[in-house]
This record gives structure tokens, sequence and C-alpha cells, in this order.
């Protein structure tokens, strides 16, 4: 069955304007781009492969510290961030540099530990030197941290490249394929059209009550998720902690409560708070850390030799900058303004007869 109201010169009017569109968008569209790294670390015998794997983790901290990535920007030879860098300041250029950067670790056997290294950003020509000069610090704070000491389950391991930088890949949208799809998205939207003009009261109702429903729920605040990541040395450590009272009549008072939840991967866990007011979940999550970490190092103030655990901070809180769940409240919103406002444009073209009114919308309006 053919719609009456569908044919070829608004369909080809609305996929010229769809790639019109799609080509603007592609003209400020920024490409991303990606550099990897793997690193192998090689424990000493008798290493504790938990104790290592946390120890490692100590890399990961200084590596993100604010002193090395603002010499890694800093350095004329690489120059990195350059437009950001001239309109924001330093502090938060560093912070952008951090969250494009990754460190990951994996157990490949009882000893062996493999580094993923990768970095991501709009600097084709500037991110694999970057990624080099980091894997460069990596070596220097795995050489400072191995200095002998007792009970550092880095003395005696050894760190080597196993993939040195990789050449830059694009990673997400290219520009001609979002010109390309601006053709399908115009399409798409040419048969759309169709089909409200065909349903036009029909949508204009349902789109209305959607976007009651979605202005109504801007009412509801939404939740900052704070977290902060810790490890232990074993999975029996972390049972103990999980079953502490003195842990669990904190959160008892702390309102909202913190979440403790442990890492499938190893002894790892993460405490996560949920609050409307930001600052106030990562204050909630901090103060629960210091909690733990107090109620640690009391209970295991004099370990047995040999058993002395670890406990420490992998991530810490950071400050939660956008809420979560905020998909189920404005996709209601967006959708039903655009299918109401789409409905009763059809529904004024069809009353004021610009186009060929089709049988059912004139036995409607005949009324």
């Amino acid at each position: 069955m053919r719609f009456q109201m569908l044919n070829w010169r608004f369909g080809g009017a609305f996929a010229f304007s769809g790639l019109i569109l799609a080509a603007v968008f592609a003209l400020n569209y920024e490409p991303r781009y990606i550099t990897t790294a793997d690193l192998d670390c090689m424990a000493a015998d008798g290493t504790n492969p938990e104790a290592f794997k946390l120890a490692l983790q100590g890399l990961h901290g200084n590596l993100t510290a604010r002193k090395t990535l603002f010499q890694v920007i800093q350095d004329p030879r690489i120059s990195l961030y350059p437009r950001q860098r001239a309109y924001l300041p330093l502090e938060d250029v560093a912070e952008q540099m951090r969250r494009d950067f990754r460190f990951e670790t994996s157990s490949l056997d009882a000893r062996r530990i493999q580094i993923h290294l990768s970095l991501t950003g709009t600097d084709r020509d500037r991110i694999q030197p970057a990624l080099e000069s980091l894997v460069k610090r990596t070596f220097a704070e795995h050489t400072r941290l191995r200095q002998p000491a007792p009970h550092n389950p880095l003395n005696g391991s050894h760190l080597e490249v196993r993939v040195p930088p990789s050449p830059v890949q694009s990673t997400g949208a290219t520009r001609p394929g979002i010109t390309l799809s601006g053709i399908g998205l115009g399409a798409l939207a040419s048969f759309l059209f169709a089909l409200v003009r065909r349903f036009s009261k029909v949508c204009f109702l349902c789109g209305a009550i959607a976007f009651t429903l979605g202005v109504c729920s801007l009412a509801i605040p939404l939740p900052y998720e704070a977290k902060a990541t810790l490890a232990t040395d074993t999975l029996d450590r972390r049972t103990q902690i999980f079953e502490s009272a003195d842990i669990a009549m904190y959160w008892l008072h702390a309102v909202p409560p913190p979440r403790l939840v442990p890492d499938q991967s190893g002894s790892g866990f993460a405490i996560i708070v949920r609050d409307p007011v930001p600052i106030r979940a990562q204050r909630t999550v901090q103060d629960a850390t210091n909690a733990l970490m107090r109620g640690f190092t009391r209970r295991h103030r004099q370990p047995a030799p040999g058993d002395e655990p670890l406990l420490g901070v992998v991530a810490p809180p950071a400050l939660p900058r956008a809420p979560i769940g905020n998909a189920w409240r404005t996709t209601p919103l967006v959708a039903g303004f655009a299918l109401a406002t789409l409905a009763g444009l059809c529904l004024l073209l069809d009353r004021r007869r610009y186009f060929a009114p089709s049988p059912a919308s004139s036995a409607c309006f005949s009324r």
C-alpha cells in the first residue's frame, strides 16, 4: 500500500538536506586517533602475584600525576594539545590527557603481567611521540620503585617492551562516513515524515504525552556517582574487609550509604556512592576510604612475620562531572517534542490544503 503523501520531491529534499547538514557537521568534526603499546613485567621468584599487580598500579598513579603530565604536554618536541592550551588552564589540559590515557594490567601467568598503554587524541602527529615519552617514564618509574627494600614486590622484577607504540589509527567516525550517512538519515526522515502525516493525530497525541512526561521528569534530581578503586593482596583479605564491623558501623551513619563492589578479575574492589550533589558524593567516598584505611591499619598493626597485609588506593575518588541515568529523562523529552512538532506541522499543512489530503484526514476535518 502506497502512502498518499509520500512523493519523490520530499524524499529528495530530505536526503539533500541530510547531506548538507552532515557535510557541515563533518567539517567541524575532529577525528580521533589512537596509539597503543604493550609492556611485559616479570616478577621475581616467590613474589605474591596480587601484591605484585597492586605494586604495578602505583606506576599508573605516578604517570598520571600533574607534574608528569605537565612535562609531557609542555615538551617542545611534542607540544601536545596546542589548541586547548590556547584557551584552557594547564590543569584542565592535564585532566583531558588523564582521560585520554589508559593504563591497564592483565596477568599472563603467575609471574608475568602485561601492561597495556594507550593514548587517544585529535593531534594525529603528536600522540605517538607522547606515548613514547610515557613509555620511557614508565621504565624510569619502575627502576625507581624496584629499589631493594624489605617486602617490596617489585624488587628483582624485569620490565621490557613487548609491542612498541603503534602507528596512529583512526577511532570512531570519519568525515566521509559522516557525510554519506546524512543521505541515509535524510531518506529515513522522509519516510518518517510520510508515516507521521498519515497518522498525524495519533502521533501528535503520543508526542504530547511523551513531552509532558519528559517535562515532569525534570523535577526528579539525577544522582552523581563517585567511585574509589582499592586493591588488596589476597581474596581472603578482601573478604575480611567486607565483613569488618567498623566499616559497617561507619557506613550505617553515612547518607547516602556507600556500596562495596568487588572486582571479578582480581582482589580489588570499588567504593561507590550516588548522590544528587556531586561534591557530597565525592566527600562521602573519600571519608569511607579514609575510614577503611584507618580500620585496616589498626587491625593489622602488628602483623605476623611474612604475612604483612597490603591495601592500597588504586584510583582516588574524582569529582563527578555528569549525572548518571540522564537518557531515560531526556529521550522522551526530545523525542516527544520532535514528534509533536512534526505531527502538528502535518496537521497544519493538511488543514491549509498545502498537500492533497488523504481520505481519512479529509473526513476528520470535514467534521
